[in-house]
């Protein structure tokens, strides 16, 4: 049930959770509580996801919104280095926590993107997670998608100098002519172990991504996705519904002008009746 973390963890978890009040309070204060809070939920939603009773790629974008927000406060991110200071309070349970949550992560990402971290004891009974080199890289992919942002930006500098090392991996497929007569396609952008899926409309003169959702984080995290490869794009809501649309009428660098006429060729002959084999 636990995904083979130890009990010694749990029982942190369990504390943290049942006695919020002792913790900030009477036993630590309300600053030392969050320490604890923050992780003992990860920890709870990322074995929920081990178990399968949670979306993957959800607890991976929840997740990295989480470890994000802390280390925008108490960590540092650099080339070749991601790096959290954890205090040490209650025994150093809270980087405890911390830990059993990165472990928790790792079971959950495929083999190409798991990192290892080091732990070091600094004065003061404090604790620094790290990630070097190819480690702190595969972190960072995790990170560059989410981060907190707003207005296209992200809440934190800590997170703007890293966003063109990762990268993102765009898959084509799902060509279909729609009830309209017009020819559409699925684009999917994955980074970090997190995708998203546009729609990809082929028209004479522009070729139209397209990504609505009634999330607006989801909407966000969609356009930050396109930024990272290479393509400007805004989130507008959709009059006074509660709907945002992502939409971007070039995608530049992905298709080149020869499979572009292809596909408008492709267009012309469906829009004629020709029935073409799938591929």
């Amino acid at each position: 049930m636990w995904g083979g973390l130890g009990e010694e963890v749990w029982g942190i978890v369990e504390f943290a959770l049942s006695d919020m009040y002792c913790l900030a309070r009477d036993c630590a204060g309300d600053k030392i509580a969050r320490k604890f809070v923050a992780p003992a939920l990860e920890l709870i939603m990322l074995d929920k996801a081990l178990e399968g009773k949670l979306d993957r790629r959800e607890a991976l974008l929840w997740f990295g919104e989480m470890y994000a927000t802390a280390i925008a406060g108490d960590g540092t991110v650099e080339r070749g280095l991601v790096e959290l200071t954890v205090g040490g309070e209650l025994g150093g349970g809270a980087a405890l926590l911390r830990l059993a949550t990165l472990r928790s992560l790792n079971q959950l990402l495929s083999k190409d993107l798991r990192f290892g971290v080091r732990t070091y004891v600094k004065e003061g009974r404090y604790y620094d997670i790290a990630a070097y080199g190819g480690d702190a890289a595969r972190l960072k992919r995790l990170l560059a998608v989410s981060a907190p942002s707003a207005g296209g930006g992200y809440l934190s500098d800590k997170f703007e100098g890293f966003v063109g090392e990762v990268r993102v991996e765009v898959r084509f497929g799902g060509m279909r002519l729609t009830p309209k007569g017009h020819v559409a396609a699925d684009l999917t952008i994955s980074e970090g172990g997190v995708e998203v899926k546009y729609n990809v409309y082929l028209r004479r003169d522009a070729i139209v991504l397209e990504f609505i959702s009634t999330d607006r984080n989801r909407a966000e995290l969609a356009a930050r996705l396109l930024r990272h490869a290479g393509v400007s794009a805004e989130v507008k809501r959709v009059g006074e519904r509660d709907e945002w649309r992502v939409r971007e009428a070039l995608a530049k660098g992905w298709v080149d002008a020869g499979k572009a006429e292809r596909w408008l060729d492709k267009l012309d002959k469906l829009e004629g009746g020709l029935t073409l084999r799938e591929g």
